[in-house]
């Protein structure tokens, strides 16, 4: 019976098209539930999800040494998404997030945790908060994931001379996950 129901969503999925968990326009959608290949770390619960679609920004800085043009690191510029596809805050420099209700959180760089999951797109991460840095929605929060990442990487034909000091705004979609303490 298992066997016949996934035969018939994936010949459902094969003649009509399956959404995938990222959409071109509007906000993009969240997949459901936790990934088993990126586990949060023991200890911790989901406080909050949400999506996020904005860009990646990157400059082009001279290389070390007269080697050739580098890419700085990433900035994002991102707007959050909940579950119904209502904007309900940003993502920007730090990193930080910050709710509408008021709520943010800065992460704590370099990442804890890193995994290539499509070469396409920017890496799945965890990044843990900076300590004192959580306030409002987000007080309890000590671990924020990106997964299901789309797009966000640099564009390798702009890496030249010419264009040093010039910022590249690549667009990218994710799901941001935040984990408070397991109660």
């Amino acid at each position: 019976m298992m066997r016949r129901m996934i035969l018939v969503a994936t010949m459902a999925c094969l003649g009509l098209g399956c959404e995938s968990p990222k959409v071109s326009g509007g906000s993009p959608r969240m997949t459901k539930a936790e990934p088993s290949d990126f586990p949060p770390p023991p200890g911790t619960r989901l406080l909050t999800r949400v999506s996020a679609k904005g860009d990646q920004i990157y400059t082009v800085k001279a290389g070390a040494n007269g080697s050739k043009p580098e890419w700085s690191a990433a900035t994002p510029d991102a707007k959050l998404f909940d579950n119904k596809g209502q904007e309900v805050g940003s993502h920007g420099k730090g990193p930080h997030w910050t709710m509408a209700d008021g709520g943010t959180v800065v992460g704590q760089l370099p990442p804890a945790r890193k995994a290539v999951m499509d070469p396409s797109a920017v890496p799945w991460l965890q990044i843990d908060a900076k300590p004192g840095s959580a306030a409002g929605s987000l007080k309890d929060v000590t671990v924020i994931q990106r997964i299901n990442t789309t797009g966000g990487l640099p564009p390798a034909a702009d890496l030249t001379d010419a264009n040093i000091g010039k910022d590249f705004r690549v667009p990218y979609t994710a799901e941001y996950l935040f984990y408070a303490p397991a109660k």
